[in-house]
């Protein structure tokens, strides 16, 4: 393991199974159901996708975009990845860490997270980042799992099927944000136009879309 990744690495033991894990602990239908909203989404231009994971939201851009940059920091994940979107020829694929951006400033048209803001160890800084990395008036869409406006009961349940599907989470914790949380959040990060999309019944997704506007001096 690379020195610099390692550290940060909780989710390449889970790779072969994450799907599976996922679609367990918030429900098949929630991660189709923001699948196809993410796949109506046209003009991306030149994308780059902080935690593709095992491609699973990737494979949903494809068609809109001109070239996806898809990243993590786990090499497990990135081979999954490969293999599910293997032939296709506007995508690539880079390991690297979102906190720690490895991109010039202003290099694409939209930045792309999902499942991304709930465990890094820094969501603010992630935010930074993709506020650099993206040219004037880019796109950012956060999409984040939530149990805001569950009941107890139904966010007990949710924890233990992750605890029984991925154990303990990371050492930073696990977050969890209501839609106002995650606006605010964005909004002081330097984005504007902030639109917000509750998805689901049970387990939500907060599908978080924002611009990073010029200046009108």
């Amino acid at each position: 393991m690379d020195k610099g990744f390692g550290e940060f690495d909780y989710w390449g033991r889970f790779a072969s199974s994450y799907d599976e894990g996922a679609d367990y602990v918030v429900g098949g239908d929630l991660r189709r159901d923001v699948a196809r909203i993410l796949a109506g989404e046209r003009d991306l231009g030149g994308l780059l996708e902080w935690g593709c994971g095992t491609g699973y939201f990737t494979a949903q851009v494809l068609s809109a975009a001109r070239c996806v940059t898809a990243t993590d920091i786990s090499e497990e994940m990135l081979t999954m990845a490969r293999r599910r979107l293997a032939g296709q020829w506007n995508v690539t694929f880079r390991r690297a860490d979102c906190e720690k951006s490895p991109f010039p400033p202003t290099a694409f048209d939209t930045v792309l997270m999902a499942n991304v803001m709930n465990t890094v160890s820094d969501p603010r800084r992630v935010l930074r980042e993709s506020h650099r990395c993206l040219r004037y008036n880019g796109l950012i869409i956060v999409i984040v799992y939530t149990d805001w406006g569950m009941g107890i009961f139904e966010r007990l349940q949710v924890a233990l099927r992750y605890l029984r599907r991925f154990g303990l989470p990371p050492p930073w914790g696990l977050r969890n944000y209501s839609p106002d949380e995650l606006g605010e959040m964005v909004s002081k990060a330097g984005f504007s136009d902030v639109s917000l999309t509750v998805v689901g019944d049970g387990p939500r997704a907060v599908y978080l879309k924002a611009k990073k506007l010029v200046e009108v001096r």
